[in-house]
């Protein structure tokens, strides 16, 4: 078996890999090698893993879930046939402190990333649905769009309130503020096409969207929470062994169960430390 450690930085991958015996410590296999963080260092990274016949079907792959630099080469491997694992950073973090290791580069990094997967063997990971990918992104555009409407309304009322102020000023303020209205409603509108595609997430949003106060911005923010642990633990079918578990002791894995609950019985819930009763708004969860 192969461990291949990555670290993913902005333009650069630095790879190490591990041949992991059923007994005994790893050993590793050649220097830390650099690759560039584009589909043509991706191409090369393959060619260097067939090199030391690290082929898909014997070779883990980990790396850290830093920023967004990890997507594209996590979902090359992934489709490539690759066990990937993403974990979380402050895992790797720990880890190198259980070691006693102090120093920090990227090629000490990969090596450590390879060793924590040799020896915690993480659970692997999936892409997300493409659907959600995109619904996930049009939210976001959305919110930074809506925060930047709210910075003009500002900029435009201290506007109003100045003793001497430039026509120019104001005038582009206007237009500022129009750009951003119409890009909102077009990310609106593109968002509520998004949900109304037939499929698995139209009915998800659906059972979100039944809950009074929640609007269908709300439920792509509710979505995003708790797909990706029901689909860790594998809490996609109900009949499964885990669905076993007490659903509302996990994070997110009962939110839609507390929603349906609040709606049939008109009680009040928690989400984390927060109460809501059954009029909450959508801004609750914003």
């Amino acid at each position: 078996m192969f461990v291949l450690g990555l670290d993913v930085g902005l333009c650069d991958l630095y790879a190490r890999l591990l041949d992991v015996p059923a007994q005994g410590q790893p050993v590793a296999l050649g220097d830390v090698c650099i690759f560039a963080n584009l589909p043509a260092g991706h191409q090369e990274l393959h060619v260097w893993l067939q090199t030391h016949g690290a082929v898909p079907a014997l070779t883990a792959v980990v790396m850290e879930s830093t920023g967004v630099y990890w997507e594209r080469i996590a979902v090359d491997l992934h489709d490539a046939g690759f066990a990937v694992s993403v974990v979380n950073a402050a895992q790797i973090k720990y880890f190198a402190k259980s070691l006693l290791r102090r120093g920090k580069t990227d090629k000490m990094d990969a090596e450590l990333i390879a060793r924590y997967g040799a020896t915690m063997r993480p659970a692997c990971w999936t892409p997300t649905d493409a659907c959600l990918e995109s619904l996930r992104a049009l939210v976001h555009e959305r919110d930074a769009v809506v925060e930047l409407i709210t910075l003009e309304k500002g900029r435009h009322h201290a506007l109003d309130h100045r003793h001497a102020v430039q026509n120019v000023v104001v005038r582009l303020c206007d237009e500022r503020l129009a750009l951003l209205t119409q890009q909102r409603d077009q990310l609106s509108t593109a968002i509520q096409d998004a949900i109304a595609l037939p499929g698995r997430l139209h009915v998800q949003i659906e059972l979100l969207a039944s809950v009074p106060g929640i609007g269908r911005f709300s439920t792509g923010r509710l979505h995003f929470f708790v797909v990706p642990v029901r689909k860790q633990l594998h809490l996609e079918d109900d009949t499964s062994e885990h669905a076993k578990l007490d659903r509302n002791s996990i994070p997110g894995v009962g939110l839609c169960d507390m929603l349906r609950s609040a709606r049939d019985q008109h009680s009040s819930f928690s989400i984390g430390t927060r109460e809501f009763d059954r009029g909450f708004t959508a801004s609750h969860i914003a």
